[in-house]
């Protein structure tokens, strides 16, 4: 005789939220499994799923796996319970979501085009190449290496745009051919290891702009963001206190330039021999590259050291500039354990869609599209646009979209007005201690 379905109340599920490490549970389609022991084999790494324990992961599951059915055989064994049928409530936002979904894959904008990104990777790889004939051909002379950084930064940036595709499985039907292919981009290319690029960034998408669960807001060593953030370092005697006040002004010569070549390098690397064996090989064949090449054009390994250095810089400069004008002028707040599309559209901004705005951002100026839906192909998002916009309409959500310099000088603009209110916290304090 079948078991009884065990049924189960929101409150008793979010007591067993991420806080809890003894027991953590997660809803999906209205059945709740427990977690907490198989967390740690979670192919996106445990911090992912772990975010939404004590939540729905209905969203978030659809939107990151391509084969939901194989993906649900992890969970077997795992069932707790049901949610109560009188909790059942789905969203109206999130019902014409599924509506438009289920639309836009039966328009077919869920395929890739094979051949675009056969095309884009070769770009890069001419440009990338080419900047290596240039070196070897005129070495050390002003003209070559002004050349060479050139085409090499657009082509390492270019690179980072499209490992991203890779990286959300978006480039091919098949998971595997997308996993090698971002070998092929990320570590062969660019020397970074892929397996940390998705450890990280689907914690992003997982929870854009969420304090202490989204990597991109973990700034606080230089940087406060929003509205909350500034406060809580105030008034943390514990927390080391920088002139924040200041940071709208020192933005610009510190996190763009050495986010790359310094801490993003670092974290990279720091778990190298725990990455996939093809990440690993495909890293070290970068090296093998790079520096025999550069140090053969130059004639020595410092020389080839800075050049490798500033290169970092140039790309690093251009990624921090698009990627903190998306999510760092919007809403960053606690876990407010909201529907997933109010959740994307509070943390994300597009950037217009002109064709120098598309080339420059890699298709990431169309944002809220790209968070909506993760896995849809970079060249079909500007295809949806008009569907999210009534989406958002529809349910009085604020779709932004803005000029590629008015969303640079908007970065400058939220540290400012985050500044000010870490000194106005900050002083606060003091005079009480007075």
């Amino acid at each position: 005789m079948a078991e009884d379905t065990k049924y189960l109340s929101w409150a008793e599920i979010r007591r067993h939220g991420r806080d809890n490490t003894e027991s953590r549970w997660v809803v999906l389609d209205d059945v709740v499994y427990d977690i907490t022991s198989w967390a740690k084999k979670h192919p996106g790494g445990s911090q992912l799923i772990l975010h939404y324990a004590g939540q729905d992961i209905s969203e978030p599951f659809e939107a990151f796996h391509p084969d939901t059915q194989k993906s649900r055989k992890f969970l077997v064994g795992r069932k707790v319970g049901e949610l109560q049928p009188s909790e059942r409530k789905i969203p109206e936002t999130i019902r014409d979501f599924r509506e438009l979904r289920s639309r836009v894959e039966d328009m077919g904008y869920m395929e890739p085009n094979q051949v675009f990104f056969f095309l884009w990777y070769l770009h890069i790889a001419v440009l990338n190449y080419g900047g290596f004939a240039i070196l070897v051909y005129y070495g050390w002379t002003p003209l070559a290496l002004l050349s060479a950084m050139a085409v090499m930064t657009i082509a390492q940036v270019q690179a980072g745009w499209l490992q991203h595709d890779f990286g959300h499985l978006s480039a091919s039907s098949s998971v595997t051919v997308n996993h090698a292919l971002h070998y092929l981009t990320m570590p062969f290319l660019k020397g970074s290891m892929a397996n940390w690029w998705n450890h990280n960034h689907y914690q992003h998408h997982a929870k854009p702009n969420i304090i202490r669960k989204d990597p991109d807001t973990r700034l606080d060593f230089l940087f406060v963001v929003g509205e909350l953030m500034p406060k809580r370092v105030a008034l943390d005697k514990n927390h080391h206190q920088l002139p924040y006040d200041w940071q709208h002004w020192y933005f610009s010569f510190t996190l763009p330039p050495l986010l790359f070549p310094t801490f993003f390098w670092y974290q990279s690397h720091k778990n190298f021999f725990k990455a996939p064996w093809g990440d690993r090989i495909a890293c070290i064949c970068f090296y093998l590259q790079f520096f025999p090449i550069t140090m053969y054009a130059f004639g020595g390994f410092w020389k080839s050291f800075l050049f490798h250095f500033i290169l970092r810089m140039s790309e690093s400069i251009w990624f921090v500039w698009v990627a903190q004008s998306n999510h760092v002028p919007m809403k960053i707040q606690d876990d407010p354990d909201t529907d997933w599309v109010t959740l994307q559209l509070g943390a994300t901004c597009n950037i217009d869609g002109t064709w120098f705005n598309t080339w420059f951002t890699g298709h990431l100026n169309y944002q809220i599209e790209h968070h909506l839906f993760p896995r849809m192909p970079r060249h079909n998002l500007s295809k949806i646009q008009p569907l999210v916009r009534s989406l958002c309409k529809k349910h009085g959500l604020e779709y932004i979209s803005k000029g590629l310099i008015e969303a640079f000088i908007d970065i400058l603009r939220s540290l400012k007005r985050s500044g000010r209110i870490w000194a106005e916290a900050y002083d606060s304090l003091l005079k009480c201690e007075m």
